[in-house]
């Protein structure tokens, strides 16, 4: 779509979306969209076109608080349990989460609810209307930080009290980077992006400890000797640092196939919680609660109170993200989980193992052409029983040849199958399940997302406003 096709005044939904998807830069071959040196050369000016185009929309946010995400595995859920206590504790709250799984809408969530359509109609138009320049103020800016500045300004006109923000690729040059928030969030740092935020993890840490900001707190959940890198940052910027191990620590009692039940200790503040429920499958979950929880009890103690328990917990095991160890289906179980690194699959081999130790496990596996997908299957060796792979399809962004990723089951020693069509190679697979089988959808959020329209259609969500069978979709 060229610029002639939109004149400011979106007439639909469709409309509005069109716009935005006219930014997004495809991606080819198998290269990386930039290089380390790229990277690294155009991270000040990236933040500076950003902070001019948010100038120009009249720096909508700073019109609240904000919570910042980053990390390469964990963000997401991070994001969610942070968003969901901070509801249960009273507060109107903004969730910006990246990628979406089924329609753009999920990019604007306000207290667990989507944008409606019309919403993102009337976004649009408020934002072409208060550029000085139209569509030429944002002309060479890409997709994502058109989102976030669209993000910006729907939780300002929203009038949230807290946004929480996850940021997208790396960090201190990430499009997010443009706030001053009052807890900063580092998960973990693994080689997810050596290829662009490399060459070593150390580096990739650097880029992480970038969203610390002076005068808020850090929470972090990444382990030495990268930990190193995100003390030294967090002292440069005279940011109090609570570490995972060393200023609180998770213990994990039981995990089942309803969620994870594990203690928290928090020895910075002398705080300690015993049996909280996650609403969220999977052992790596109790890590995500864990951190969220910290960044709570360091907001709560930088305005010098203490969080309330019945809300933190409730809001723990309130917490859902769609496509995340997500049940979608009974009898075969249908699990949709977008590990698409192999940190991410190695945490979801390991939890389906103890949770569903007896059960057959049929993959249906794609992936996208810039991941490990060899790595991302590895450490299903020896638990599938079976794998169909297939090809996700991307605006922009290429998958990976399903018979590549075929060779690559194979050299695994996992019998395999090729489709094409992800909607046939979900068929297949529950042709061939009985009723005590496990399905499960994985290598790409972007492949969950385009199954789950088999049980979830794009106009339930846009229309309701959810994404989660718990929220009452599938009831």
């Amino acid at each position: 779509m060229t610029s002639d096709a939109f004149d400011g005044i979106p007439r639909s939904y469709e409309d509005a979306v069109a716009w935005i998807e006219s930014f997004i830069r495809p991606i080819t071959g198998t290269a990386p969209q930039k290089t380390q040196q790229a990277w690294q050369s155009d991270g000040p000016g990236r933040l500076a076109r950003m902070e001019a185009l948010l100038e120009a929309v009249g720096h909508p946010e700073r019109a609240y608080s904000t919570l910042h995400v980053t990390g390469t595995s964990g963000k997401g859920s991070v994001c969610t349990y942070i968003g969901s206590m901070l509801r249960t504790l009273g507060h109107k709250v903004g969730v910006h989460a990246t990628p979406y799984l089924q329609t753009p809408l999920e990019k604007l969530q306000v207290d667990g609810r989507y944008a409606s359509p019309a919403d993102l109609v009337d976004l649009v138009d408020a934002f072409t209307a208060v550029l000085p320049r139209g569509r030429d103020q944002v002309d060479g800016l890409p997709y994502p930080a058109l989102w976030v500045a669209l993000t910006y300004l729907y939780f300002a006109r929203r009038q949230v009290e807290f946004a929480v923000i996850e940021a997208s690729t790396g960090g201190r040059y990430d499009w997010t980077n443009t706030i001053v928030p009052a807890v900063s969030v580092i998960t973990t740092v693994g080689p997810d992006h050596l290829s662009t935020l490399g060459p070593t993890l150390a580096d990739v840490a650097f880029h992480k400890a970038g969203i610390i900001k002076p005068g808020g707190s850090a929470v972090t959940g990444v382990r030495p000797p990268e930990l190193r890198i995100i003390e030294e940052e967090a002292a440069r910027q005279g940011s109090r640092l609570f570490r995972l191990g060393v200023d609180f620590d998770l213990a994990v009692r039981r995990c089942t196939e309803t969620g994870t039940v594990f203690d928290f200790v928090d020895h910075a503040h002398g705080w300690a919680l015993s049996g909280l429920e996650t609403g969220m499958v999977g052992r790596y979950q109790a890590f995500n609660a864990a951190l969220a929880l910290a960044a709570i009890r360091a907001w709560s103690e930088d305005r010098g109170s203490a969080p309330d328990e019945s809300a933190v917990r409730e809001g723990l095991r309130l917490a859902r993200l769609p496509g995340r160890m997500e049940f979608i289906q009974r009898d075969p179980d249908v699990m949709l989980d977008g590990a698409h690194n192999p940190e991410k699959a190695a945490a979801l081999a390991e939890s389906l193992a103890e949770i569903f130790p007896e059960r057959r496990l049929i993959l249906v596996f794609g992936a996208l052409s810039t991941k490990d997908a060899a790595g991302v299957l590895a450490p299903f060796q020896g638990q599938a029983r079976h794998a169909i792979v297939t090809v996700p399809h991307v605006l922009g962004k290429p998958g990976l040849d399903p018979e590549r990723l075929a060779q690559a089951a194979a050299g695994l020693s996992i019998p395999v199958s090729v489709e094409n069509d992800p909607i046939v190679a979900m068929r297949t697979a529950m042709s061939m399940a009985d009723a005590t089988d496990l399905i499960c959808v994985t290598g790409s959020l972007y492949l969950v997302g385009e199954v789950r329209r088999l049980w979830v259609s794009d106009e339930t969500v846009t229309t309701t406003g959810y994404s989660s069978p718990d929220s009452g979709l599938l009831r």
